[in-house]
């Protein structure tokens, strides 16, 4: 595999927004850097890298690397005396006494003076020379991912992150990996989260680039199970569901919800903000509403079910190219590698499928949507839209796309409306609809008009209870996660009828929302 496919497949696993780097460094016999890297000048390592994550191409010179520290560690001047002596980082608040500064650099590995006479970083995916080191950039789960790897291509043995939390970039992501020929992680320091975008939910690990065939190759091991066990996160939300309690006479208490919900995704124990109490004639109310919908669910005929089956395939691969889409033109012009290649093989899969359920059944009325006059215009219409995001994010223009697999999604929702025909998914669209309304109002800095929205919020939810399950493999799941989220809607109302902030109750709906919203396709 070459290096584009190989860094390709690494962004793809380990889901990272930017590139992994290519770093080469360079001997005296070694050549010159390609016409394609630019010669930067007054950078610090770590910024060198900052350049090539983000897709530039670029090297300095001995005299040109403006970080002492990093200089020293590479060969290429002496550590100045007031580093080497620790006071420098007494000074800089980092350590409180000169000895444990100076023990810190006494411990850095470096190279020998004239060993290396130029770095040059690059995106992996742009360079064909297998690189001295490979360093990524990225938060801790993703890079979790390649550590596990590595695990397994060493047998098992455990793994060793070494570091001073000092240098973390050009001694424990760079040096280390190539002159002990492994894998090093690091938590980042005080010099490249000061100097550099890496944000404080990413972390930074190396590893030699002789090792990248074998570390792929594992990699794509854990993506077979476990990378999808793991994220999908179902052991979690069962805890969630079981931490929803309610008392003997019937009366909800509290929703208590352990969830990711900091700006940060750190995980937080939160109690809700509003005790909620609703009496039990509207609790069984509810669930006997949806009992009936069970009933129901079964009335289609076996060509509707079909149909509907066929169109939900459909529809979760239009749901993963829209969502390409709009990441696509919210990232511009800083696209991630690979993102517009998957949402294009998401859209081109949509469509074939489309393709094939126009085929079938433009002629072939299906049971519940015999006697429409527009029947095959409206098939039509689907596959003309998706034709037309396809060509679109050819094109590069990511919003006209996303517009375009929206108004494909409404133009389906349409359909079933105009037949009668009562589907969850389209119950949840217009709750999600109307959950990410009111939030974007709250973040406009319009409560009240948020609030006038819960009356339009509960009525969706309501039909979301009407509506039959969905005939797939998620049903159960599906099932099981609506008390939850009727519970939600009732949290919302209970924070607003008590004049509390219905942000965090909205917020939580929100995460249950989108949980649900995926089950019913």
């Amino acid at each position: 595999m070459d290096n584009a496919a190989a860094a390709r497949r690494l962004v793809e696993i380990l889901g990272i927004d930017t590139e992994p780097v290519a770093v080469f460094l360079l001997g005296p016999e070694s050549p010159s850097p390609a016409e394609s890297f630019r010669n930067v000048v007054g950078h610090r390592y770590c910024q060198l890298l900052m350049r090539a994550r983000h897709g530039e191409s670029v090297w300095l010179a001995p005299e040109e690397l403006a970080c002492p520290a990093a200089a020293a560690a590479f060969g290429f001047r002496p550590l100045p005396e007031g580093l080497a002596s620790g006071k420098g980082l007494v000074t800089f608040g980092i350590v409180n006494v000169p000895g444990t500064g100076r023990r810190m650099f006494e411990g850095m590995p470096r190279l020998e003076p004239g060993r290396v006479m130029r770095i040059a970083a690059a995106p992996l995916s742009t360079v064909q020379a297998l690189p001295d080191v490979v360093v990524v950039e990225g938060p801790p789960e993703a890079l979790m991912w390649l550590a596990l790897a590595d695990l397994n291509v060493a047998g098992g043995v455990r793994r060793c992150g070494d570091t001073a939390v000092l240098q973390a970039t050009c001694v424990d992501a760079t040096l280390i990996p190539f002159l002990e020929e492994r894998l090093n992680f690091s938590l980042g320091c005080y010099g490249c989260r000061e100097a550099t975008d890496l944000g404080p939910n990413e972390s930074v690990l190396g590893f030699p680039g002789a090792r990248l065939e074998p570390l792929l190759a594992a990699l794509e091991f854990l993506e077979n199970k476990a990378v999808g066990r793991s994220r999908a996160k179902s052991v979690f939300e069962n805890l969630n569901k079981r931490r929803v309690l309610m008392s003997n006479d019937m009366k909800l208490t509290s929703i208590e919800l352990l969830r990711p919900i900091s700006p940060d995704g750190a995980r937080i124990f939160l109690p809700h903000p509003a005790a909620i109490r609703e009496k039990r004639r509207l609790t069984l109310k509810r669930f006997a509403i949806f009992a009936a919908a069970l009933v129901l669910s079964g009335a289609a005929g076996a060509s509707g079910q079909k149909f509907d089956r066929r169109v939900s395939e459909a529809r979760r691969h239009m749901r993963a190219a829209c969502q390409g889409a709009q990441r696509l033109f919210q990232t511009a012009p800083n696209v991630p590698a690979g993102l517009k290649e998957t949402a294009a093989r998401e859209v081109a899969d949509a469509e074939v499928l489309w393709m094939s359920i126009v085929e079938e059944f433009a002629r072939a009325v299906p049971e519940g949507y015999a006697g429409d006059p527009s029947w095959a215009q409206r098939l039509e219409d689907v596959h003309l839209e998706l034709s037309r995001m396809r060509k679109e994010i050819a094109a590069g223009k990511w919003r006209p796309a996303f517009l375009s697999c929206a108004h494909a999604c409404n133009l389906i929702t349409t359909m079933h409306e105009a037949n009668g025909v009562n589907l969850a998914i389209d119950a949840m669209s217009v709750l999600r609809k109307k959950v990410g309304f009111a939030r974007g109002l709250l973040t406009a800095g319009k409560p009240d008009k948020a609030r006038a929205l819960l009356k339009e919020i509960m009525a969706a939810r309501d039909a979301v209870l009407l509506a039959p399950p969905p005939a797939t493999s998620n049903r159960e799941a599906y099932l099981e996660a609506i008390p939850g989220l009727s519970l939600s809607t009732d949290a919302l109302a209970a924070a607003a009828r008590g004049e509390s902030d219905i942000k965090m109750a909205l917020d939580e709906m929100a995460i249950l929302v989108e949980r649900v919203y995926e089950l019913a396709i």
